[in-house]
Formats: C-alpha cells, sequence, structure tokens
C-alpha cells in the first residue's frame, strides 16, 4: 500500500509531510533506525546490529511494504525522517485479518504530535481493509509508548515475563496489546 505524500502541522507550529517512502530512500531509513535504536532502550535491535542491514534489503522491505496490504507510513520532515510506522500482514489465511504494528519516532520529536499523526492515519487506512485487529508489543516500563497506545484505544491482552534482556543483565517483561478495528462478540 502506498500513502500519498499529506503535509500536517506539529504541536510546536512546524511542518512535516506523511508518505510512503521510495526505494531511493533506502539508506535514510537505515540511518532513521539506527539512530532511534541509539536514543531508546526500547527498541528490539541495537544500534550496531543495524550495520548489519544492507540497503538493498531495505529495498525490499520497503518494496514489500508498497506492493502488499502492508503499510508503512514515515513521517519527513526538512528531508529528515523523524518518524516511523509500519503494520505488517501474514498471507498464513488464519492471522490475515491481524496487523503487526511497529512504530519509532527520533527523540527530538518526542512529544511533538508525531506518533499521534502516525497513528490517527495508519488507523484511518486500516479500518479501510479487511483488518480487524492490529496488535503490537512493547517493554513494559515503556510508559510513555504505553499512554500513546491507550489514547488511541489499543489494550493490554497478555505479558510476557523476562522477554528483553538489556545489557546490564536486567529483565523486562513485554505487553502484548491489541486495537479491535470491529465488534467482536
Amino acid at each position: 500500500m502506498v500513502f500519498e505524500a499529506t503535509e500536517i502541522v506539529l504541536k510546536d507550529g512546524t511542518r512535516a509531510v506523511l508518505r510512503t517512502p521510495e526505494e531511493s530512500e533506502a539508506e535514510l531509513m537505515l540511518d532513521y533506525a539506527a539512530g532511534c535504536s541509539a536514543e531508546s532502550p526500547y527498541l528490539n535491535r541495537t544500534p550496531d546490529e543495524w550495520k548489519g542491514v544492507t540497503v538493498e534489503s531495505e529495498v525490499a522491505w520497503i518494496r514489500a511494504h508498497r506492493d502488499s496490504g502492508s503499510m508503512l507510513l514515515t513521517c519527513f520532515q526538512d528531508g529528515k525522517v523523524i518518524g516511523n510506522i509500519s503494520v505488517s500482514r501474514t498471507e498464513k489465511r488464519k492471522m490475515a485479518h491481524r496487523g503487526l504494528v511497529g512504530i519509532a519516532v527520533r527523540k527530538a520529536w518526542w512529544n511533538k504530535g508525531v506518533g499521534s499523526a502516525l497513528f490517527e492515519r495508519i488507523i484511518e487506512e486500516a479500518k479501510k481493509t479487511d483488518l480487524e485487529i492490529l496488535d503490537l508489543a512493547l517493554y513494559s516500563v515503556n510508559t510513555r509508548a504505553k499512554a500513546l497506545y491507550d489514547k488511541f484505544g489499543f489494550v493490554t491482552v497478555g505479558e510476557t515475563p523476562y522477554a528483553f534482556k538489556m545489557e546490564d543483565g536486567k529483565y523486562i517483561s513485554e505487553l502484548l496489546m491489541q486495537k479491535y478495528l470491529k465488534t467482536f462478540d
């Protein structure tokens, strides 16, 4: 799925654009992902793990989202990637009604409405598809992310203890959340 460019105004009055990235922006997307990993301990890859991801594999990832029922929406500001959200779908028929959400925002843009703008648009578009449930997972101690997900109607449906082992040896649980796009009995 491809999102056409839409201009938004952030809380601080700056303008940004939401759209699907082009394959030619793969390196820019990789730099963004590595930067986000360096700024937050709550992403699943460390910055050095991004070094092994090739531009070619990032192009393939972008292409896969553009050419399928999956969704990829990126927030650009002055030519830089400042936030990104994806909804990945499976071809497994028994799970095709669910989409897995991933989101990250550069730290300099936290609390400026980037995450909210990404969620508003992706949920709006997801409702137009055959998706019935959006799934996501987060570090249980990431209260900032949880507040955003709560705001958009996600509910906690489970917890996986000891899901993440941090570099200092401490363990953190993973919260599993869902947003229902239809009413279930």
